[in-house]
């Protein structure tokens, strides 16, 4: 999993993966965002899952209780998406 987010030059506090020993299970399971949160000390209310698969962020993120943002370029009914990382969904983040 560092490996990944080296090659794609991203750095995290806190990094969970499938295969940890107390995970085990793949996304729509919510086990690994929940250990997530947990480690991070963040509780489901004040989570903003970011993913590109309804079928998988999207559930675990509900499944876990925590909000979720999908890439998308075309409207998914039922979720909040947005096409690019400079999308008015973010001025919020950026100036709060």
């Amino acid at each position: 999993m560092l490996a990944k987010l080296e090659a794609m030059q991203l750095s995290a506090d806190v990094v969970v993966s499938a295969t940890d020993d107390d995970v085990g299970v793949l996304k729509p399971h919510p086990l690994g965002l929940e250990r997530l949160m947990q480690r991070a000390g963040v509780p489901p209310g004040a989570t903003l899952v970011i993913g590109d698969r309804v079928e998988r962020d999207g559930i675990a993120a509900q499944r876990a209780g925590a909000r979720c943002l999908i890439r998308s370029a075309k409207l998914r009914p039922g979720w909040q998406t947005f096409a690019r990382f400079d999308d008015p969904v973010f001025a919020p983040a950026i100036y709060a």
